[in-house]
């Protein structure tokens, strides 16, 4: 018997052993998680993006990426809002905040669970969202993976900032930068397990 004939014998009864099956199955697995660890995070985030809902597909007056602006805003609340508006859409806070005393700040605050909203005369300045309870209209929020952010996006953002603990990403609205009064940006804060932790919808306040 040829040593080629014996080991496709072999190699057969292997194969059908049921113990001989599961050890294949094992090692596809592992081969299959080692191609993953190899693919590269620019390669990762070019496979979310291609299959992304492509919020940032616009461009402003520059031609950089930018996001819409009806796409700021949470649960109805949009910058500029007076606190009536903020009431009636978010319901009773569980805190009001005053100004500070000699605060630098001239911001007084409406604080829920997971978000605090910052007033300016009255008016919404700022949103700081904490919890996946409060999302934009096409879904930001905090909770997202990175990939699934970039998903959302359909392109990776600008690094505001890029630090071991901490990736702050800044997204723009697609509003003409020069006739805006205030403008506001998304600031994205993403943890080094790579999550969603915090978005703020800041604004360019005097």
């Amino acid at each position: 018997m040829s040593d080629w004939f014996r080991g496709t014998n072999t190699m057969n009864a292997f194969i059908r052993s049921p113990f001989g099956i599961v050890r294949m199955l094992l090692c596809g697995l592992a081969f299959g998680v080692l191609i993953g660890c190899a693919t590269s995070p620019v390669q990762r985030d070019a496979e979310a993006v291609s299959s992304g809902v492509a919020l940032m597909a616009n461009t402003d007056s520059n031609g950089d990426a930018c996001i819409l602006d009806e796409e700021f805003s949470v649960n109805g609340v949009t910058q500029g809002a007076p606190e009536s508006i903020v009431l009636d859409r978010l319901g009773e806070p569980q805190e009001r905040r005053p100004i500070p005393p000699g605060s630098d700040l001239p911001f007084n605050s409406i604080v829920y669970q997971g978000l605090i909203v910052y007033l300016f005369q009255n008016q919404v300045a700022e949103l700081t969202i904490t919890d996946p309870a409060w999302q934009s209209p096409s879904g930001l929020r905090v909770g997202l993976t990175r990939a699934e952010l970039i998903n959302v996006l359909g392109q990776v953002p600008e690094i505001r900032s890029d630090l071991p603990s901490e990736l702050i990403y800044e997204i723009p609205p697609c509003q003409d930068q020069t006739q805006a009064e205030l403008a506001w940006s998304f600031l994205i804060f993403v943890d080094d397990s790579g999550t969603v932790k915090k978005i703020m919808l800041q604004g360019d306040w005097p």
